[in-house]
C-alpha cells in the first residue's frame, strides 16, 4: 500500500500518503498484522532502527462531548514481538524492555495522528464518529448535522497506546554487540 485516496460521496476529497493511511488504518482498528520500524531509544543516528512484528491490535475510538466541541478519544492495546534489533538496551531488564515500548507507542501516537489530521483536514468522517453520536444522543446529532463538516474539523484527538512486546529473550544481545565481539 502507497497511500489512499478517499471519497466524500461520489467526489475525490483527497489523497494520504503511506503514514497517514497507515494512522488511518490504526484508527479504524483495521491493523491485524504487519512489521513497524521504529528508532532505537536514545540513539543519535536516524538509520539506527528495529523492528516489531505487530500481531495483535485492538483500538477503541470514542467520541466525548466537551464544552465547545467534541474530542476523539482513542485507545490501542497492541501485542507484538520484536524481529531485529541494534539498541543497546538490556532486553533481560524491564528499563531497557520499556524503552522500547515507549518507542514503538511513538511511532503508533504519530501515525494515528497524522492519520487523524489528514482526514480532519479533508472534512471527511471516515471513522463514522457522526454515526457514533447518532446512536448514543439522536437529538444532539439533529443539532450538529446541518453543520457536520466544520464540527469535524473542530474535533481534537487524545490518543493512549499500550505496547505488549512478548518474546524479547532471543535478543539478549544486540546484533552491533556481536559484531564488535567478533571482531575482537
Amino acid at each position: 500500500m502507497t497511500g489512499l485516496v478517499i471519497f466524500k460521496g461520489d467526489r475525490l476529497a483527497g489523497r494520504m500518503n503511506l503514514k497517514e493511511s497507515l494512522g488511518l488504518s490504526w484508527l479504524n482498528n483495521r491493523v491485524k498484522g504487519t512489521v513497524l520500524s521504529f528508532p532505537n531509544p536514545e540513539s543519535p543516528e536516524e538509520a539506527d532502527q528495529s523492528a516489531v512484528r505487530i500481531f495483535k491490535a485492538k483500538v477503541k475510538v470514542t467520541p466525548v462531548k466537551g464544552p465547545l466541541h467534541y474530542t476523539i478519544k482513542v485507545k490501542a492495546e497492541v501485542s507484538g514481538e520484536l524481529v531485529e534489533t541494534t539498541s543497546q538496551e538490556d532486553l533481560t531488564d524491564t528499563t531497557g524492555i520499556n524503552k522500547i515500548k515507549r518507542s514503538i507507542e511513538e511511532v503508533i501516537l504519530e501515525q494515528m495522528q497524522m492519520g487523524w489530521e489528514a482526514a480532519r483536514a479533508m472534512k471527511v468522517d471516515v471513522l463514522g464518529i457522526g454515526n457514533m453520536i447518532h446512536e448514543r444522543n439522536p437529538q444532539e446529532w439533529n443539532r450538529l448535522k446541518p453543520n457536520w463538516e466544520d464540527e469535524l474539523a473542530r474535533m481534537d484527538m487524545q490518543a493512549e497506546v499500550k505496547m505488549r512486546v512478548v518474546r524479547t529473550r532471543m535478543f539478549l544481545d544486540s546484533f552491533r554487540s556481536l559484531l564488535k565481539k567478533t571482531e575482537q
